[in-house]
């Protein structure tokens, strides 16, 4: 498998493919150690693509990562995961999504 780019990661279209099921992905997920609330509320509409009637906004998710990256860098703390993190979410409201639930950053790298 290709490495993963900002563009597109292939092991999302792998998921995607059906060679798993997206469903049971999920269970899985939240039955492991990695649980989440957030595999609650933002799992079912990631696997629907249904990003419509937010909960939270991913322009608004896009400021408070901002605000976290200034304070940060005002402390000399470097936060390179946020940094990537704050890459996606730029490229989503880039794209027209700003205004749709957080869960439309799998968009990014699917077009769900």
């Amino acid at each position: 498998m290709p490495p993963a780019t900002r563009e597109h990661d292939p092991r999302i279209t792998v998921i995607q493919q059906e060679l798993f099921d997206l469903g049971a992905f999920l269970a899985t997920a939240k039955a492991s150690p990695a649980y989440s609330v957030a595999m609650d509320v933002k799992g079912e509409r990631m696997i629907s693509g249904r990003y419509d009637e937010p909960d939270s906004r991913v322009r608004q998710h896009l400021k408070d990562v901002d605000i976290i990256l200034k304070y940060a860098h005002a402390a000399g703390q470097p936060l390179p995961v946020s940094e990537v993190h704050r890459a996606l979410l730029a490229a989503a409201v880039a794209a027209g999504d700003g205004d749709l639930d957080n869960a439309a950053i799998l968009r990014r790298y699917s077009g769900r």
